[in-house]
């Protein structure tokens, strides 16, 4: 009959702490790259708001250019239609 020995605590212990050592950095590279992936999407979308807006501005620029030209155009005419000053 052979009495068996109860496992070594520290042994056990050893062979553990590399594999959560390991873990831990994997998961805090995960989370590292979570962040980085959500800023660079918040860039991206100051930078497309930004466009947008400036578009905005220049459509609304140009139509008032255009209702100026066709106001000023109309006022010609009439100028030319009546020679009334």
């Amino acid at each position: 009959m052979t009495i068996k020995t109860p496992p070594n605590p520290s042994s056990s212990r050893d062979e553990i702490t590399p594999r959560l050592k390991r873990t831990f950095w994997y998961g805090t590279m995960a989370l590292a790259a979570v962040a980085l992936t959500s800023a660079l999407v918040y860039s991206v979308n100051r930078v497309t708001f930004r466009a947008l807006l400036q578009g905005r501005e220049v459509s609304r620029i140009a139509r008032d250019a255009s209702s100026l030209a066709i106001e000023r155009e109309a006022g010609i005419r009439g100028y030319l239609l009546s020679h009334d000053a």
